[in-house]
């Protein structure tokens, strides 16, 4: 069973999209889906994942 047969990620829309502020038309990257993001949050908190900048640039 899929995670997205369970929950409805919709009813977080409305909620995240007041929160997302980024809403430029000046051009460059397309915005990411506010529903993406939400999901990826909850991926890094139930496996414990973080970015660590510092790392990226190091050399190896």
């Amino acid at each position: 069973m899929n995670i997205d047969q369970i929950v409805d990620w919709e009813i977080f829309r409305s909620i995240l999209m007041q929160a997302y502020k980024n809403k430029t038309r000046k051009g460059g990257r397309p915005e990411i889906d506010v529903i993406v993001m939400f999901k990826t949050l909850i991926i890094q908190k139930m496996y414990n994942l973080y970015w660590v900048p510092e790392i990226r640039n190091k050399p190896l």
